[in-house]
């Protein structure tokens, strides 16, 4: 059993809905940054998840050395929300093995998610998820352990759909370094910097096809990082265009001054939430039959999306109308 929002199961009946997952994925690969980053999700309710990263977080030839150190991360008493996951090496490399190996091990806490880069066939997911599977089996991890997979070559994408259509995969995301280093300078690294690559055709059409796959499948699209670390605003814009333009709802974060102009970029505008607000609660008081609000109809389309814009908000950690919290019953599913 598991708590569920009772309107959940009111407006989507049988239907499988969209993981809920924090809006950010902030990465940390050093020791420093993942005790900061620990506690800051801690001081934050857990608004977003901390991924622990084996690939680009340990220098050649210290691979054990940086197993021992997300083990300790993982099973870290500060680790209360359990939303800590972890980015292995891909399928091709001879460590991710062993870095599942140490991290699912009887007794310890495991990943929230596991996080495989650099996909080029749904063979690879396969591979991956059945070793997983095995190791918790082995280790008595009764809780399925999702995976997050990497688009970071044009390689992956004739598998890409099937890949979304996994039921062990959660979330994809987009690599937007590594793709467009993948194309061997046909396309120029200067459209990896804020906002060129909001007008690269090949990189929307990329993000086009991960974000329509990921929400006809029910999962999580989320988007590459933001090349700039400091300036708040530019992070934001960052944001808001991968959310509103392009259908993204949750973002890499590797600075954790990215973090909060992420949030308040998947944040909806109060006006906004008000009036998702004053419908919801006149449906209710019609049973969720069609209502007219200001001479427009609404039905349960439309109050889907406006119960989405206000999950999406709470989830963000924004501030919604006080009459919006009666909405938010749970219930057991």
């Amino acid at each position: 059993m598991h708590k569920t929002f009772l309107l959940d199961l009111i407006l989507y009946a049988s239907e499988r809905r969209v993981p809920a997952l924090p809006v950010v994925d902030h990465y940390a690969g050093t020791e420093r940054f993942m005790y900061k980053a620990l506690a800051l999700q801690a001081s934050k309710g857990a608004q977003f998840d901390l991924t622990l990263d084996f690939e680009d977080g340990s220098a050649a030839d210290r691979e054990q050395e940086q197993a021992d150190l997300i083990v300790q991360v993982l099973n870290d008493p500060a680790n209360t929300a359990r939303r800590v996951g972890i980015r292995i090496h891909d399928a091709t490399s001879r460590f991710w093995r062993l870095q599942c190996e140490r991290t699912l091990q009887p007794g310890l806490t495991p990943p929230a998610y596991i996080t495989l880069p650099k996909v080029t066939s749904q063979a690879q997911v396969t591979q991956v998820l059945a070793y997983i599977d095995a190791l918790r089996e082995r280790s008595a991890i009764v809780a399925p352990i999702p995976l997050h997979v990497m688009v970071e070559s044009p390689c992956v994408l004739p598998q890409l759909q099937a890949i979304v259509q996994m039921p062990a995969v959660e979330c994809v995301s987009f690599g937007l370094l590594d793709y467009v280093s993948s194309f061997n300078g046909a396309v120029p690294m200067s459209v990896t910097q804020s906002p060129r690559e909001f007008d690269s055709p090949l990189l929307c059409d990329v993000k086009v096809r991960i974000a329509t796959l990921c929400h006809a499948a029910h999962k999580v699209p989320s988007h590459s990082i933001c090349s700039e670390l400091k300036d708040t605003r530019a992070i934001h814009a960052h944001a808001k265009r991968a959310f509103q333009g392009f259908g993204f709802t949750r973002m890499w974060s590797i600075h954790p001054d990215q973090i909060e102009p992420i949030l308040q970029a998947a944040r909806y505008p109060m006006s906004e939430l008000e009036q998702a607000t004053q419908i919801l609660l006149q449906a209710r008081a019609q049973g969720w039959a069609p209502i007219r609000f200001h001479d427009t109809l609404h039905d349960r389309a439309s109050y889907r999306y406006f119960w989405s814009i206000l999950k999406h908000t709470q989830g963000a950690g924004g501030e919604l109308p006080h009459a919006a919290h009666v909405l938010f019953e749970q219930v057991d599913a």
